[in-house]
């Protein structure tokens, strides 16, 4: 993975590009699944698709959609941060990634600067957080977050139980088309794997 960002000046560097050497990312991806879930980890071909994306995500995010309980939190909020701090050599994650659940997004989102302006931003279970009104005026934080990472060339990876019809009827079309274009999206068609 290319280390580009907002250098010291301010000037805009290009997004992250992922370049993992073939191969490499599925057992990268199969060893994270191991550790975190133990003997109930499973390899399903729907995960082929995000080792394609590490080893070339082609300057786009990952917007990773499924039913509960077919490990996309896991991967994305657990295993994507160690390697990209792995391959990225990055000393302090904190600088360069957030993670964060939606349902947190608000009480963090005025207190916590790095949710607009890391690198990386992971946002858990998109479309869990509830609607939000400050002084008279309803905010979308979502999709304040989502129109920031297109404007700042952020790379955006997120998790949701949503289908792409759902997302434009919860954030409207224009969230939604923003998704599109700084995303690739995948949809992990399993049922659920807990027990």
């Amino acid at each position: 993975m290319e280390k580009d960002y907002f250098d010291l000046y301010g000037n805009r560097q290009e997004i992250l590009q992922t370049i993992l050497p073939k191969g490499t990312a599925k057992s990268i991806l199969l060893r994270g699944l191991q550790y975190y879930l133990g003997q109930s980890a499973q390899w399903i071909s729907d995960y082929d698709v995000i080792a394609e994306w590490l080893e070339n995500n082609h300057n786009k995010g990952l917007l990773l959609s499924g039913s509960n309980g077919v490990g996309k939190t896991v991967i994305c909020t657990k295993i994507l941060p160690i390697v990209f701090k792995y391959y990225m050599k990055i000393h302090s994650p904190l600088e360069l990634i957030c993670n964060v659940k939606a349902t947190d997004i608000e009480a963090r989102y005025d207190k916590e600067l790095s949710m607009r302006y890391s690198k990386i931003l992971i946002i858990d279970d998109m479309g869990a957080e509830s609607t939000s009104t400050h002084f008279g005026t309803r905010r979308d934080f979502v999709s304040e977050l989502v129109d920031s990472c297109e404007a700042d060339r952020r790379l955006l990876i997120t998790t949701t139980n949503l289908t792409p019809d759902e997302i434009g009827e919860r954030y409207g079309v224009r969230t939604l088309d923003r998704l599109r274009s700084i995303t690739h999206s995948f949809t992990i068609a399993h049922d659920s794997m807990r027990k």
